[in-house]
C-alpha cells in the first residue's frame, strides 16, 4: 500500500484524509494540553487516563502488595497516594497473570513510564502488523488510525493485544510455535481470544494450537508460584461484581465507548436477556464463519482480516480502543482491493471502519450504536472476499486470493 494500480485521484483522496486526520489530532491536542500542569491536562483529567491503572499496579506488584491492586478501596487509595492527589476509580480488572506484561512499568516515574509504554508497544504492533514496511504508507495508515489515537491518549493496552493476535497470525505458517506463543500470551486478555481455538481447529494447525495451549497452561502456573493464590479468588469476586455491574449499565460512561454488540444494545433500551441473545447469535455467528473461513484453502491475509473483523463481534466485553484490530482489518481488506477492485461502497465502509474509535464515542453519546452495524458490514465484505469474489457495478468477477 500504496499499489501500483491505486488511480492518482485515490492517492490523492487519501494524502488529503491523513492531513485532516492530523488537524484533528493537532486541535485536539492544543485544547486540552496547551496548558497542562502537572500530571493533569486541562480539564484536569490525569494525563495517560487508563495508564494510571497499569503503573500503581506495577509499583504495588514489585513492592510485594498484590492484595492490595484486587480491592477497589486499597488500590484506589494507592493511586491517589503515588499520583499525590485525586484520581478518579480506576480499578484493576484483569487476572493475576497479566501482572506480567505491566510489571516493568513501576520501575520509573509515572510519565516517563507512560511514554515508553505508549512508545513500545507502538513498535511491538507495527513490527506484528507490518513488520519491516513500518515506515511506508502501510505503517502510516496504523499509526495515524483513530484506534491508535485513542489508545495512546488512554494510556491503553490495544497495542500490546493487537500485537500478540496480529503477529501470532500472521507466524502461523512460518513460525507455528512462536505463533502459538504469542496467542497464548493474549490470555491476560481472554475476551478477545474466543476466535483463535476456533480457527486453528478449522485449520488443522496442532502445533501452534498446542503452543498456544501450553503458553496458557504455564502462565497459568508461573502466576500461581509467583503471585499469593488468593490474588486469583480476589480478583474473581470483584471482577464479578464490577463486570456485572458494566456489562448491565445502561447509563455510565463506560458506554460512550463501547463496541459490543451486548454492551452497545444498552443504548437503545434492550434488556439484559434481549441483549444476551443479541450477543449469542453474533458470537455464534462469528465463531461459524471463522471456523468456515480457515476450513478451506485460501489467502492467509484475507483469513486474518475475517478474524480481526469478528473479534470484538464475538465478545460481550470490548471498547474503542481495542479496535486496533480492525484497523488491521481496514489495511488488509484495502490492499486486496486495491489489486482486485473495490465493491460498490467499500471505500466508504474501509473509512468509516477506519474512523469507528471516533464514531464511537459521537454515536454512543447521542443513543446510537455505532460499532455493531459497522463491524458487521465490514466482516460480511471481507467474507465476501474469502469466496474469492470481488463484485463490480457493472458484474462480478473471480478474483485472486493475495
Amino acid at each position: 500500500m500504496p499499489d501500483p494500480g491505486q488511480s492518482r485521484a485515490d492517492r490523492v483522496f487519501l494524502v488529503l484524509f491523513f492531513l485532516a486526520i492530523l488537524c484533528f489530532y493537532g486541535v485536539f491536542a492544543y485544547t486540552n494540553y496547551a496548558g497542562a500542569e502537572g500530571l493533569h491536562d486541562n480539564e484536569g483529567i490525569l494525563l495517560g487516563r487508563d495508564f494510571v491503572v497499569f503503573w500503581s499496579a506495577s509499583v504495588l506488584a514489585l513492592d510485594g502488595q498484590i492484595s492490595q491492586i484486587f480491592d477497589f478501596a486499597a488500590f484506589h487509595a494507592a493511586q491517589e497516594r503515588l499520583i499525590g492527589g485525586e484520581v478518579p476509580l480506576y480499578p484493576w480488572l484483569y487476572p493475576p497473570h497479566a501482572l506480567f506484561t505491566i510489571l516493568p512499568l513501576g520501575l520509573l516515574p509515572f510519565l516517563w513510564s507512560y511514554l515508553l509504554w505508549s512508545v513500545a508497544t507502538l513498535a511491538l504492533y507495527l513490527w506484528a502488523a507490518v513488520g519491516r514496511s513500518w515506515r511506508t504508507l502501510r505503517g502510516l495508515v496504523l499509526v495515524l488510525a483513530p484506534a491508535s489515537f485513542v489508545n495512546a491518549v488512554m494510556g491503553q493496552n490495544g497495542f500490546l493485544s493487537a500485537a500478540l493476535l496480529v503477529g501470532g497470525l500472521r507466524l502461523l505458517d512460518s513460525r507455528p510455535i512462536l505463533a502459538g506463543v504469542l496467542l497464548g500470551l493474549l490470555c491476560f486478555k481472554p475476551q478477545l481470544g474466543l476466535l483463535i481455538p476456533v480457527a486453528l481447529v478449522a485449520a488443522r494447525l496442532w502445533r501452534p494450537f498446542l503452543s498456544a495451549s501450553a503458553t496458557v497452561v504455564a502462565v497459568l502456573a508461573l502466576s500461581l508460584a509467583a503471585f499469593d493464590p488468593e490474588s486469583w479468588s480476589s480478583f474473581f469476586e470483584m471482577s464479578t461484581v464490577y463486570q456485572a455491574r458494566t456489562l448491565s449499565d445502561d447509563r455510565g460512561w463506560l458506554l460512550n465507548i463501547v463496541t459490543s454488540p451486548f454492551m452497545s444494545m444498552g443504548l437503545l433500551g434492550f434488556g439484559a436477556t434481549a441483549r444476551g441473545v443479541i450477543q449469542a447469535f453474533f458470537t455464534l455467528t462469528a465463531m461459524l464463519a471463522v471456523y468456515v473461513t480457515f476450513r478451506k484453502a485460501g489467502g492467509r491475509n484475507l483469513q486474518i482480516a475475517v478474524l480481526l473483523a469478528a473479534v470484538l463481534l464475538a465478545s460481550p466485553y470490548g471498547y474503542n480502543y481495542d479496535l486496533t484490530l480492525v484497523s488491521v482489518a481496514v489495511l488488509l481488506a484495502f490492499e486486496h482491493a486495491t489489486r482486485t477492485g473495490f465493491l460498490p461502497g467499500e471505500r466508504l465502509l474501509l473509512a468509516v471502519a477506519w474512523l469507528l474509535p471516533l464514531l464511537v464515542v459521537a454515536g454512543n453519546v447521542r443513543g446510537i450504536p455505532v460499532a455493531p452495524p459497522v463491524l458487521a458490514l465490514l466482516f460480511a465484505v471481507l467474507l465476501i472476499r474469502t469466496n474469492g469474489w470481488s463484485l463490480h457495478l457493472g458484474g462480478a468477477r473471480r478474483a485472486a486470493s493475495p
